[in-house]
């Protein structure tokens, strides 16, 4: 039923995310940080986009694929395809731009595709190499970070600690702030000069699990 819905709308899928989950606007409002007003639009068509739709997708327990594009699985734990892949199968390539890829050292001179709906001269995209603290982004995970987006707290952001990348929750307080995972026995992470915060995750896709 909820398979191939790409000739659903944003709102249309929006309502029925928040139907399934039993969501008032109010409360996905308060979950996501995004202003109800904005909820508003985004269920009544007013808007057709949004910035917001990772945290909008992680709240309803939805892909970000199929909510902003209505392509896959509704469900994440189906697995998401990846990038590359998810364009394979359409046929239009206005709804979608071009992410280049960055390692550690720089850019890797691969790119990827990704919704038109995160769009942003910001937008820097990664492969997470190792399975992070944080479980909705396992090892081989594509992520795309903007470099300029202000973290909200326990939104997922990209940083580098002690010279290595992960993928963490932001956590509002201390002077820039902190980072955590999902173990509540790890300590805070608090930012200073020796933590880098890359960017604030805007998009991710997983890749299919091979049996």
């Amino acid at each position: 039923m909820f398979e191939s819905m790409k000739e659903t709308t944003l709102a249309e899928r929006l309502k029925m995310a928040i139907k399934k989950n039993n969501f008032t606007q109010e409360k996905l409002a308060s979950v996501t940080g995004v202003a109800q007003p904005t909820i508003w639009k985004l269920l009544h068509g007013k808007i057709l986009r949004s910035r917001k739709i990772l945290q909008i997708a992680r709240a309803l327990s939805v892909s970000p694929e199929w909510l902003s594009e209505g392509k896959g699985s509704m469900h994440l734990s189906d697995g998401n395809v990846n990038a590359h892949e998810t364009v394979k199968s359409s046929l239009s390539y206005d709804n979608i731009f071009l992410v280049d890829v960055h390692g550690k050292k720089g850019a890797t001179g691969e790119t990827v595709l990704v919704p038109d709906s995160i769009k942003s001269k910001n937008c820097v995209a990664y492969r997470v190499d190792n399975n992070s603290g944080c479980a909705e982004i396992p090892s081989g995970t594509l992520i795309v970070v903007d470099t300029k987006e202000t973290p909200g707290n326990r939104d997922l952001v990209y940083a580098c600690v002690n010279d290595s990348l992960s993928v963490y929750h932001f956590m509002t307080g201390g002077t820039f702030g902190f980072l955590s995972v999902d173990d509540p026995r790890i300590p805070l992470i608090e930012l200073t000069s020796k933590s880098s915060l890359i960017g604030v995750i805007v998009y991710f896709a997983r890749q299919l699990r091979r049996e």
